[in-house]
This record gives C-alpha cells, structure tokens and sequence, in this order.
C-alpha cells in the first residue's frame, strides 16, 4: 500500500522523461545546455525541442537487460544507440515510441516480457503526440486530440491487430498496468473509463470525475496528477490500481513538477531542472 506522507527522494540522474516497466526504468536524456528555461511561479518549466534525445535503461538490482551482466553506465543507466525516439512508453503490451516525425514503433521481442526488446518496427498510423501502455493496448493521442486504441497487443502479435476510436478530446491519458484508463481533457477536466480493463481494453464509456488536471498517471501505486500550477494531487482510494474504482477525492501532496509516472510501489516526479525524484 502507497503511503502518501512519504518525502521525496532526488535521483542522482537527471533527465526529461521517465517511465515505468517492472522493475525497470527507461528514459530520455539530453545536455542541460541545450534546455531553454522559463519561469513558472516558484518552479521553472522546460522548453527542449528533443532533437536528438537517446533512448537509456535503468538496470535495477532485481533486473538485468535481456539477463545480461555487462557493465551498465554511471549510476546503472544503460544507451541505446540503435534509434531515437521523442516519447517512450511501456507497460505490459512492451515498449513503444514516437520518433521525430510522430510515427508510432514498437520495440520487438518487449510486449509480455521483461525484455527491452531487440529492434524497432513501425506501426501505421495517424501523427501522435503521446502515448501510454497497458497490459495489451497502447492508448495515443493524435494531434487533434483524439483518442486511438492499439489493441490485441500480445507476445504473439507485438504491434497488435488493430485500431479503436475512443470518443472524447484529450491532452492527457494514462493506461495502468491492469488497463484502467484516466484522461484530461482540454478544458482540464478529469475522466474516468468506466469498465476498462485488461479483459475489456477499451471499457464503455467516461465518467467524469470532480476536480481539475492538466496532466494524470496511472499505475500500480494508483492515481496521481498535475493540477495547474503543477502541484501533487493523489486520488484516494486507487492506491493497488483496484479493479472498477474511481477513487473517492484528491489528496494534496507536497512536491511541484512538470511529469509524474506511476510505478509499483513508487512515484517519480520529473523537476523543472530536469533532476527527478522519487516517494
């Protein structure tokens, strides 16, 4: 259980994403130098253009890249140098990126295993912005905000079977490993998908949930989010990721980003000087 009066630990590592896959954790980095800052209150946004960002893994004592015992980088982190990608998501349907120009790739041999996998393909599809990965869908947002479903992604079938429209306009949406799904969308309005879940990826309908995000992530430890002026915000009552549970309200939790990502057990929090930290 996720106790939320734990402090914040800062991460040796800094970086500009971060996301979840077992005990691993993959991420963007780039030079600080070439970072433009702006003030946001008493915190500082980040405006990069991720040109050239690099794809990293971070090896925990409890996992090892394809069961390999080769030397990792400083502080566990690992390159990838075979391509890079300006987002990255993973989750049980394995790991998924969009590159430069917004296409959608999967990474083979990921989706179903501990695995980062061995070479990238790319998937068909309208221009994304963002994705997120259950255990087998990929839920995206295309550039005009509308929500698309990969679904039936499995070890047999990788890059899934197909496509399916999820109505609704959204900035944000996080799939959770069980497959429960929390959207924001573009008036900051937080939705909830009602029966979605590993065995029903893509549920039945919204249900809309009082408060007001900008941005929310779902995980094992449950659901948090991002209100407008980047404070915590922990929804009561999702901590586990229980099955057809909305939560009861929003608890406050000390601590202001600019990205949250959901992890077992664990919450990473993203600064605007790009140092990350973790409760």
């Amino acid at each position: 259980m996720l106790v939320v009066q734990h402090s914040w630990k800062r991460e040796s590592k800094k970086t500009n994403k971060v996301f979840f896959f077992f005990s691993k954790t993959i991420s963007r980095y780039k030079n600080i130098e070439d970072f433009k800052i702006e003030d946001i209150g008493s915190i500082k946004r980040i405006d990069d253009n991720l040109e050239y960002p690099s794809m990293l893994v971070y090896e925990s004592s409890k996992f090892a890249v394809d069961g390999s015992d080769k030397a990792v980088g400083e502080n566990g982190w690992r390159k990838q140098t075979d391509r890079t990608m300006r987002q990255l998501a993973v989750g049980g349907a394995g790991v998924w990126g969009l590159a430069k120009d917004n296409t959608l790739w999967f990474r083979g041999g990921s989706a179903g295993k501990a695995s980062i996998g061995d070479n990238w393909t790319k998937v068909q599809s309208a221009p994304l912005k963002s994705i997120s990965v259950g255990p087998n869908t990929v839920w995206c947002l295309d550039n005009d905000n509308h929500v698309q479903v990969r679904t039936e992604v499995s070890s047999a079938c990788p890059g899934g079977k197909g496509w399916a429209s999820v109505d609704g306009d959204y900035k944000s949406v996080s799939v959770s490993g069980k497959g429960h799904v929390w959207a924001v969308d573009t008036t900051d309005r937080v939705w909830w998908r009602k029966g979605a879940k590993t065995e029903s990826a893509t549920g039945s309908g919204w249900k809309c949930i009082a408060g007001s995000l900008t941005k929310v992530a779902a995980g094992p430890a449950g659901v948090w989010g991002l209100d407008a002026k980047n404070q915590v915000l922990f929804r009561d009552g999702t901590a586990d990721d229980p099955d057809d549970a909305d939560g009861s309200g929003w608890t406050p939790v000390d601590g202001k980003f600019i990205q949250l990502a959901v992890g077992n057990g664990h919450v990473w929090g993203l600064g605007a000087n790009r140092e990350f930290f973790y409760r």
